[in-house]
């Protein structure tokens, strides 16, 4: 299991080579370079599925998202607006600096 910080300002979701290798993906542009963290990382966009689980297992079925399959495993998880965060309530503590995804 790998974590993730959800990103509303992303409209996609990025996803370091670690996570998306060794899935099967349907590649639908390739040779991009998408900005992460004030650098550029080389990525190429994808559909694939995914799912999401917490500390405690609980998961979700998979996913079909659209994301960013980075060349790099040092850059994290973000996770993007469409295909992802469009399908959940996102439901935020800010005082207890807590944050989660119900998905209905």
């Amino acid at each position: 299991m790998h974590e993730g910080w959800i990103d509303t300002g992303s409209p996609l979701t990025l996803l370091p080579q670690v996570v998306w290798e060794p899935a099967a993906r349907r590649p639908l542009a390739t040779g991009l370079r998408v900005a992460v963290g004030g650098t550029s990382v080389a990525a190429d966009l994808a559909e694939l599925y995914l799912a999401l689980a917490d500390e405690h297992g609980a998961a979700t079925p998979p996913l079909r998202v659209r994301a960013y399959c980075c060349f790099s495993s040092a850059i994290p998880i973000l996770l993007g607006v469409e295909d992802l965060l469009t399908r959940c309530v996102l439901n935020c503590d800010g005082p207890a600096g807590a944050a989660f995804l119900d998905f209905p």
